[in-house]
């Protein structure tokens, strides 16, 4: 399946060639899965028995399994999601780039080797193997090489971040211009190239940034200013730790990330396992903020554990794609942005702060260069569905307060999920974006009309509006989209014919919920709209 062909790629390096430098047979990895499925079942009987030991030595490679208190707040999430074996559990992996002898790809088999031979018969087994083996690949990505010092051109960034976070912004101009915009024009570039933009079109974004990026840097009407995003997004790569924003902040600083975080809906259940007895967002948010106040570096493990409970809550959705690898590669590095993004919008209010860690910095021109061509890569993805008019937000958003208002409840998940796949299937993914952001289209479409009319009871509020339903899309769109990339690269792929609908009603029902009707036409313009759904966003390439 395409789907498979971008992340799966990425992860390549990581997955197989981290994992050994000989070749492994068949055999040795049978061996080895089956040993861990053995391992996995012994720690989920000693859970039972209220023996947590042996579980956390098996989650060992995350780091909360060093912290007791988030050793019980995991066996607590894992208790909830071992009830039924995940749709896509006893499934096959696909042929992908990784080839046959992928770490994952091997774990399934083993897997559904032990169902066949009855070595075990629940999914709990299954569940903590797999949530040690997410453990093992996050610690590889956080030992990736580190960058290489150039003594004489740190010197010279050193200079120009000086200029840069100073009263004298631009006293440097020539050299953040040969510093910043290579990279950030080769993010462009690439992200033009694969969307196939027309060469008039891509001269003119060329054009435009080569003239005015430089002035962009502090324009802070979106958000964050850019300069210090960037400053930021160098210091979060260059630890120690693989959370060094964290280790900065003050105790009031601490107390308003917790509050950016405790709010956030899907924060809810990992908060609510570490403080059970709390019952309100109020009050997890004033648990977290007197922890993170005396020990910040609490944030790293803490992620750690968020890390897993959205694994595990992925893998509860009724879709066999939901616990393919690419997809939790995906869920992982999505929150993982998340945190560091609000760790930034946090410190950005501090930026005289900034200057003096970054001159310690090693190998500051290549993280800075790094920092440029992320920063660049997500404020071009943001520019991509307005046909880079170079007008969408430049950096990361701010932390603002929410209103106070009842969230949406963990049970809203799957019809908000479907009534997402709903917009997306009508061709009104955009509508959609637009009513999120202001309530409004602004055009009176009677096709959005009629998706709004499927909107259910349990996404509105207690009046019957949908504050509370659109403040959650406003932050959790962009990771519903990722969750609906497989099945709509499925979806894509059907080709029109007498035979459609069939496959189509097959591929929508294991995830549909039954709160929203499952759509009766339509059906040959699916394909098509979930393909421009996937070109718009730039997870699939156009054809020639």
């Amino acid at each position: 399946m395409r789907h498979l062909k971008s992340t799966l790629h990425g992860l390549r390096a990581l997955l197989v060639g981290a994992m050994t430098a000989v070749v492994i047979s068949d055999v040795v990895f049978r061996d080895v899965h089956q040993q861990g499925i053995l391992e996995a079942s012994a720690a989920e009987a000693a859970l039972r028995q209220g023996d947590l030991a042996p579980f956390a030595a098996l989650m060992a490679s995350w780091s909360w399994s060093q912290d007791p208190a988030l050793v019980e707040a995991a066996a607590r999430l894992v208790a909830d999601a071992t009830a039924e074996p995940p749709p896509g559990l006893l499934e096959p992996l696909p042929a992908s780039d990784l080839g046959e002898q992928a770490e994952h790809a091997h774990r399934r088999r083993a897997w559904a080797t032990a169902r066949q031979d009855g070595v075990v018969s629940s999914p709990g087994p299954w569940v903590l193997q797999e949530l040690a083996a997410w453990g093992r690949t996050l610690s590889r990505w956080r030992n990736l090489p580190s960058a290489t010092p150039n003594p004489e051109e740190d010197r010279a960034a050193e200079r120009a971040w000086a200029s840069l976070l100073t009263a004298d912004p631009f006293g440097a101009l020539d050299d953040l211009q040969r510093r910043l915009l290579p990279p950030v024009m080769a993010q462009f570039n690439a992200l033009m190239r694969r969307r196939r933009v027309p060469e008039t079109e891509a001269s003119r974004v060329r054009a435009e940034l080569e003239e005015g990026f430089i002035f962009t840097l502090l324009d802070d009407a979106w958000g964050v200013e850019p300069r210090l995003d960037l400053a930021l997004r160098v210091l979060e790569s260059a630890g120690p730790g693989w959370l060094p924003l964290a280790d900065m902040l003050t105790p009031a600083e601490a107390r308003e990330a917790a509050c950016c975080l405790a709010e956030r809906r899907r924060w809810g259940p990992t908060l609510r396992a570490v403080w059970p007895l709390a019952r309100t967002r109020a009050d997890r948010a004033s648990r977290l903020g007197e922890r993170l106040s005396v020990d910040p570096g609490w944030l790293a493990p803490l992620t750690d554990l968020h890390l897993c409970a959205r694994l595990l809550e992925r893998w509860r959705v009724k879709d066999p794609l939901a616990t393919h690898p690419d997809h939790g590669a995906r869920i992982l590095q999505q929150n993982l942005s998340r945190v560091r993004a609000r760790l930034r919008a946090v410190l950005s209010r501090s930026p005289e702060r900034l200057l003096e860690p970054l001159m310690t910095v090693e190998a500051l021109d290549e993280r800075t260069r790094s920092a440029a061509a992320r920063f660049a890569w997500a404020w071009a993805r943001r520019e991509l569905p307005h046909h880079f008019t170079l007008g969408s937000a430049k950096g990361t958003r701010r932390c603002e307060p929410v209103e106070e208002l009842p969230p949406l409840p963990v049970e809203a998940d799957g019809p908000l999920r479907t009534w997402v796949l709903l917009a997306v299937l009508r061709g009104k993914d955009e509508h959609l974006e637009r009513w999120v952001r202001t309530g409004g289209t602004g055009d009176g479409d009677s096709g959005w009309g009629r998706v709004l009319q499927q909107l259910p009871d349990a996404l509105r509020d207690a009046d019957g509006a949908t504050h509370a339903m659109r403040r959650a899309l406003a932050v959790e769109l962009p990771e519903i989209y990722t969750e609906l990339e497989p099945l709509l690269f499925d979806l894509a792929d059907q080709p029109v014919d007498r035979s459609l609908r069939s496959r189509v009603e097959t591929l929508l029902r294991p995830g549909w919920d039954d709160a929203i009707p499952v759509p009766s036409g339509g059906f040959r313009k699916m394909p098509a709209r979930a393909r421009a759904h996937l070109i718009r966003r730039g997870v699939m390439e156009e054809e020639p």
